[in-house]
């Protein structure tokens, strides 16, 4: 008999000892063997689960409680993982269990408040092992120690409430602008002088198509020194739509100039974003090369090409003026279906003006596939050679890659049309590869109306064969005559 005093001085594994108000001992009398006093519960002693709670909180607005975190806990050679409203069933990312620890359960269904029961009493090591998606994830360690006595709370880095923060974590997005066209040391030439614009489609995928007006510019680039380009600030997991606004001078710009842009989820900060043509192999647009080491993604530009040529008199050389011509492209020399075509009427001075003028226009041709928009229309240039007035040098510029037949559909007042001229192939990617497509100087023969009695069109040369076959002929009359004379 006597009075007792009973203390608990280890929980079972996983609990707390005690109760909230720090008791953790207990005492009771005994008389003629039978117990008159007890503070022991009449229900028994019981123990609480251990209990640890920390936060994840965005850095820039501790307020916000970010959820998608996995952590690992750590003593000895013990490994336990959890995450954030996880089960013990689930599978935790970038986390092994080992030892004695096992796959634990957030006991809170918060986002961003991670709470671990019966977690053995000691201490810990907690490492985050995955980030909120969007945030960088935190490389610091924090030391956690898990109370064996139920009226002293749990604490990770001397907190029994600890705010991890992360910040957020941004993809990088780096391409450079080269000509298609290999040169002699099988390289690209950079091109400087394009520009850019780059916007965040948010809630629109690649799948959905190009939708300029879904999106929101959030930086444009110009620069006529650098080729290169680069921003440091992409929304991770986010579609962003880049698109060349401007080609560098002398380049072709085609009708879908845009690029998807994606940074996926990093567990750091800067992850390089892939960047894929949205131009459906477009024959103007080339596509994106392969990523170069420093995250480059080289997009390409097709050089345009050129097309020349002049007008002058059969015989005199002299320049003329008002010619019409069609300048046809095809995919290949077997010239076997047109693709545009380029037609140039003239119209004759009025008043006192001592020169005409000149347009072009682009139709599509067979293949309608390929547009006339203004990307593709070429730019016509005609001037006056050197000491004449008249407008005979044609050139055309800006026409994209194919093989060219040039037609002159209407001489010059006074002349004739001339003979065919042989077509010509420009463009390619080798750096054997021609982008003018020089037609030389194309003749006319000066027509000659006067003869009578005759109708249609004389030139010098068809009088000159017409004389002589005159002069043969009486020739020939004049010696038969000679003969029968003699007889």
């Amino acid at each position: 008999d006597g009075s007792y005093k009973l203390c608990e001085t280890t929980p079972p594994s996983g609990y707390a000892a005690g109760d909230s108000t720090g008791g953790t001992c207990y005492t009771f009398t005994l008389s003629a063997g039978v117990k008159v006093a007890s503070t022991i519960p009449d229900e028994g002693i019981k123990n609480t689960p251990t209990t640890v709670t920390w936060n994840k909180v965005d850095a820039d607005a501790p307020a916000t409680y970010l959820s998608g975190s996995a952590w690992k806990i750590t003593s000895g050679k013990s490994v336990w993982c959890v995450a954030d409203g996880g089960t013990t069933a689930s599978k935790v990312a970038n986390c092994t269990t080992s030892g004695s620890g096992k796959v634990l359960a957030d006991d809170d269904a918060s986002d961003g408040i991670i709470t671990v029961k019966k977690l053995p009493a000691g201490t810990y090591t907690l490492n985050e092992v995955q980030a909120p998606s969007g945030y960088a994830l935190s490389n610091d360690s924090y030391t956690m120690v898990v109370s064996g006595v139920a009226s002293k709370k749990s604490t990770v880095g001397d907190s029994d409430n600890l705010a991890i923060p992360n910040a957020k974590s941004y993809g990088r997005v780096r391409w450079a602008k080269y000509d298609v066209t290999v040169q002699s040391d099988g390289t690209h030439r950079q091109l400087p002088g394009s520009t850019w614009t780059l916007s965040r489609c948010d809630g629109v995928t690649p799948k959905d198509g190009v939708k300029p007006d879904a999106c929101i510019p959030v930086q444009t680039f110009e620069s006529n020194t650098t080729s290169t380009f680069q921003y440091d600030s992409l929304k991770l997991n986010t579609y962003y739509l880049l698109e060349e606004t401007k080609a560098p001078s002398g380049y072709l710009r085609g009708d879908m100039p845009y690029y998807a842009v994606i940074a996926a989820d990093s567990s750091s900060s800067g992850a390089w974003a892939t960047v894929k043509s949205l131009s459906n192999g477009s024959g103007v647009q080339d596509q994106v090369g392969a990523q170069e080491p420093d995250g480059t993604y080289p997009i390409y530009n097709r050089k345009a090409a050129t097309a020349k040529w002049k007008k002058t008199e059969y015989g005199s050389g002299t320049a003329l003026e008002g010619s019409e011509w069609t300048l046809t492209q095809y995919a290949d020399a077997t010239a076997s279906s047109a693709l545009r075509v380029y037609k140039i009427t003239y119209t004759a001075p009025t008043g006192s003006a001592t020169q005409g003028s000149y347009a072009m226009s682009c139709t599509v041709g067979a293949d309608s596939k390929n547009r006339c928009s203004t990307r593709y229309a070429g730019k016509l240039s005609v001037t006056s050679p050197e000491g004449a007035s008249a407008k005979s040098v044609f050139s055309v510029s800006g026409l994209p890659w194919g093989y060219y037949v040039l037609t002159e559909t209407k001489a010059p007042s006074g002349h004739l049309i001339g003979d065919d001229i042989a077509g010509k192939s420009v463009g390619g990617k080798t750096a054997s590869a021609v982008f003018t497509a020089d037609y030389g100087t194309v003749t006319n023969e000066a027509t000659i109306t006067s003869l009578p009695l005759t109708g249609g069109e004389w030139t010098p040369r068809s009088v000159v064969i017409a004389g002589l076959i005159v002069l043969g002929v009486a020739a020939v009359s004049y010696g038969i005559a000679r003969r029968r004379r003699r007889r």
